[in-house]
């Protein structure tokens, strides 16, 4: 996944730590709203993942909780930077712990047209087989590229998905190729890609992510606001770097 001009905005800390997972689900996350009323509960805990991709590895929490998300990086790198999405109001807040400050993100428009082309240039293929990662079970389907580009194994499990989930399929951003659009139906049914490896045309891996460690457990709602004490900034702040106070 690559970053944009709008990562740039953001503090040295959050665009380390969170950057990435804040610009990829600010392009989409206007679908969020639009879908969450479908759903009634969903899986409620935590999703370790495990990031391999030119050679660097990075480590993701991903925590649910109804309609609502909560993105950071662990391990070394980690800072208490976090990405916290509500499908309820529409919101998205990034938290900057050196700034001991969060902002909101707007919610922009969708786009339908990007989400079309980028299902059209692919072939899904339900392989029939199953994989188990993480301790829980999971389908395996193969998206290969119609212009001959490679492929990409994604591993479904079932029973972990949600309405902010559902509400990031297809997307035009660098998010599309963890939650395309084809896979919609299976996620809105509560399914979550635990797995993917990304090959190239040759058959050599790319990249994979996949999950280490899955949990169900109650999660405090305090998880899913900005800490106590934090202080609102605004867009033109955080440009700045928090010289405005």
């Amino acid at each position: 996944m690559t970053t944009t001009q709008l990562a740039s905005t953001v503090p040295s800390s959050a665009h380390r730590r969170a950057g990435m997972w804040c610009v990829a689900l600010f392009v989409c996350g206007s679908l969020i709203g639009a879908s969450h009323k479908a759903w009634a509960g969903g899986f409620e805990g935590t999703i370790l993942l495990k990031d391999v991709s030119g050679g660097e590895v990075s480590t993701q929490r991903l925590s649910f909780k109804g309609e609502r998300l909560r993105l950071e990086e662990t391990g070394p790198r980690a800072d208490g930077s976090a990405l916290i999405l509500d499908g309820r109001t529409r919101e998205s807040l990034m938290i900057d712990p050196d700034e001991q400050a969060y902002f909101p993100f707007p919610w922009p428009s969708s786009s339908t047209e990007d989400a079309a082309r980028e299902a059209d240039a692919v072939v899904v293929t339900n392989t029939g087989k199953r994989a188990h990662v993480a301790g829980h079970a999971c389908d395996l389907y193969l998206e290969r590229d119609k212009a001959g580009g490679g492929m990409t194994e994604f591993c479904l499990a079932k029973e972990l998905g949600g309405p902010v989930l559902f509400g990031l399929t297809g997307s035009d951003s660098a998010i599309a190729s963890f939650l395309p659009t084809w896979m919609a139906p299976m996620i809105k049914d509560g399914a979550f890609p635990i797995r993917a490896i990304e090959r190239d045309k040759a058959g050599k891996e790319i990249s994979r992510f996949e999950a280490t460690k899955i949990e169900s457990k109650r999660l405090a709602d305090s998880l899913f606001a900005p800490p106590a004490g934090y202080r609102r900034m605004n867009m033109e702040e955080m440009g700045r770097g928090g010289a405005a106070r």
